[in-house]
């Protein structure tokens, strides 16, 4: 066991309390409205465009949730969408999405 593997958990519970001490946490079972407008870069890459959420939601839990939510749609490569719905973070951790994700048409 490597020096590294020994501090892993301990850092990562560390990061986490620091995370929740400095942005908040989403209350748990509460669903927040969301409305994302999205895009799936030319490389991959998933970014946020523009976002209309509540203020105590805009925290790196909710993004962290969100980008693990993206990286699991089939989404194509230099597309524009646009997700509205609901956001809930369940007390054991996991998350829900539910809503609707719409493929937006840009000519240009």
């Amino acid at each position: 066991m490597s020096s590294y593997d020994a501090f892993q958990k301990h850092e990562e519970q560390a990061a986490t309390a620091i995370m929740a001490d400095t942005w908040g946490y989403p209350k748990p079972s509460i669903k927040y409205p969301v409305s994302l407008l999205l895009c799936k870069t030319e490389d991959g890459l998933e970014t946020c465009i523009k976002s209309i959420i509540p203020g105590d939601l805009g925290n790196p839990f909710f993004w962290d949730d969100f980008s693990d939510w993206m990286g699991k749609r089939n989404l194509e490569n230099g597309e524009v969408y646009r997700w509205c719905g609901t956001y809930m973070k369940y007390k054991n951790g996991n998350y829900r999405f539910m809503g609707r994700l719409t493929h937006m048409i840009l000519n240009f």
